[in-house]
């Protein structure tokens, strides 16, 4: 530390240590024959872990996003643009995001009539709460990624992700069937995550026998099981926008 002859105002009042960025440092080092190579160590750093400390902050929310795979890159796809956004089913995936109530969300409805916008608006909301790691995939791309990593004899990427993140969001699930290695997967992650509370949003236009048809009574009991508070359902009607 320099002698206590330098003004206080030059100081960082975290460390204590010399303000690398105080106006006439240059002028008070001359004063003793140093420059700023030769003291160095005793200039404040603070700054400099701020610095880094925030670009680690914005790979990681780059990271994030990556991870997250929502299919649009651009914010249109939020709560704000969703047809239904003073609704019922609005409400209560705005309350999902928040971890009020049930952690599974079900989201009805014949196609075209916003379920993947609101799952989509969903994962940009969670997005936007620190710390929180969000997936979302369409059910058919993680049957085939299944399929792939048992033909390969391997463990699959895709899933553990979707085992392992904060928020799950699944769309499309039982538009097509599913054999019964794939199917056991399946069930197993959506039981996984109803049984220990990791919350989860699925979007399917089946009913619960049509699911129970296609992917079987456990998953199908699962995600109509508001009986109990677990399953938070929403239904959406309408035309079909795509139309």
């Amino acid at each position: 530390m320099l002698p206590p002859t330098v003004p206080e105002e030059a100081l960082c009042p975290d460390c204590q240590y010399i303000r690398p960025d105080y106006e006439g440092l240059d002028d008070i080092l001359a004063q003793r024959g140093l420059d700023r190579m030769t003291v160095g160590m005793v200039l404040c750093r603070c700054q400099v872990r701020q610095e880094q400390q925030s670009r680690e902050e914005r790979i990681s929310e780059v990271r994030r996003s990556g991870f997250a795979n929502l299919p649009h890159s651009w914010n249109s796809y939020e709560f704000r643009t969703f047809d239904n956004y003073k609704g019922v089913a609005a409400d209560k995936a705005s309350d999902f995001c928040s971890s009020i109530g049930a952690h599974t969300l079900v989201v009805l409805g014949p196609v075209g009539t916003g379920k993947s916008h609101l799952l989509e608006a969903i994962g940009r909301r969670c997005l936007s709460l620190p710390r929180l790691s969000v997936k979302y995939i369409v059910a058919s791309e993680l049957i085939r990624h299944i399929w792939e990593a048992i033909n390969n004899r391997e463990a699959c990427g895709s899933l553990s992700e979707c085992h392992d993140c904060d928020v799950l969001l699944l769309d499309d699930l039982g538009a097509e069937y599913a054999a019964d290695p794939v199917r056991d997967k399946l069930t197993n992650l959506v039981d996984q995550r109803y049984s220990y509370g990791k919350r989860m949003a699925v979007a399917t236009n089946l009913s619960r026998a049509e699911m129970a048809e296609r992917l079987g009574d456990r998953i199908a009991s699962r995600l109509f099981d508001v009986a109990t508070g677990h399953v938070t359902q929403v239904v959406l009607r309408g035309q079909d926008h795509r139309a």
